[in-house]
């Protein structure tokens, strides 16, 4: 046996369960450290937003003095695009007057982005009468107005004035007396106290729609000749003037074409020769007829 002796075991020594086989010493991660806190004084967050409004006032001069004292948005060109009847250059002119116009002082009709649209559509609306008005504003200094214009329907006679108007009885443009009888759309002369207002005529559209068929039918009779319509203060009442004939009375509520076959009977069969010296013929009760 060996002898009793103290065995020393020498080598590396291990940790006990939670404790660090060497030491407490702490190492820190280069890649996690705390970021310094950056501290601003009071006196240099003052200056730094007195520089920002700064900045912020200086933007609006600028962009004030561009819009409203340079010349940089102001509308040098006008395109009118369209016209038959309607002279391009008055539509221009019209257009022209708003820009210059002294009214806008706020907002300068001459700059781009401030003229009104809506304000040139009513002003030209007001003399003229379209079937489409289409205005543009091309960047930076161009106008385009493009046009249709409506279709003549009738020639309205009020006050000495002759207007060309359309179906709905809105006023187109002045008519030169001179030409009228060239044109082949019917003559009204409006005796009654119902005048154009808001460029449209004020009758009750019912007359001028009968006005219209009675001028389509009387063109099949060539040996009546219409000179012109009557509108005055009779009811239901549509006065036909014929040249070198009588004056003939339609109601607007009775049949049309029996109406006119009255006419065509008393002409050839019972006033023959004397219908040119009749002063009118009344044919606006049911059967009956009555002249002088």
């Amino acid at each position: 046996m060996w002898p009793n002796k103290k065995i020393k075991i020498t080598g590396r020594k291990y940790r006990k369960k939670g404790k660090m086989p060497y030491g407490t010493k702490q190492y820190a991660n280069p890649f996690f450290s705390k970021k310094k806190k950056i501290k601003i004084s009071h006196q240099e967050f003052s200056l730094r937003v007195k520089l920002f409004f700064l900045g912020f006032i200086l933007i609006i001069v600028l962009t004030a003095w561009l819009l409203f004292y340079s010349n940089l948005f102001n509308i040098t060109e006008i395109k009118v695009l369209g016209g038959e009847r309607v002279n391009p250059s008055n539509i221009e002119k019209i257009a022209w007057q708003q820009i210059r116009d002294n009214i806008f002082i706020l907002f300068p009709q001459k700059n781009i982005f401030f003229f009104s649209r809506g304000k040139l559509r009513k002003n030209l609306e007001m003399k003229y009468s379209f079937n489409s008005l289409i205005i543009t504003k091309k960047l930076s200094h161009t106008l385009t107005i493009q046009f249709a214009e409506k279709r003549y329907a009738l020639i309205w006679h009020e006050d000495d004035q002759h207007y060309y108007t359309d179906e709905n009885g809105y006023i187109i443009s002045e008519a030169n007396i001179l030409e009228i009888r060239q044109k082949d759309y019917p003559i009204i002369d409006n005796l009654t106290k119902e005048k154009i207002f808001n460029n449209r005529i004020s009758i009750d559209k019912i007359y001028t729609d009968y006005v219209l068929m009675l001028f389509q039918q009387m063109k099949e009779y060539e040996n009546f000749v219409v000179e012109r319509y009557i509108l005055d203060s009779d009811i239901n009442t549509i006065k036909m003037v014929l040249v070198n004939g009588p004056v003939v009375y339609f109601n607007i509520q009775e049949d049309m074409e029996k109406q006119i076959n009255k006419l065509v009977v008393i002409k050839e069969k019972k006033i023959k020769d004397d219908f040119i010296s009749k002063t009118y013929i009344d044919l606006r009760y049911g059967d009956r007829v009555y002249y002088r």
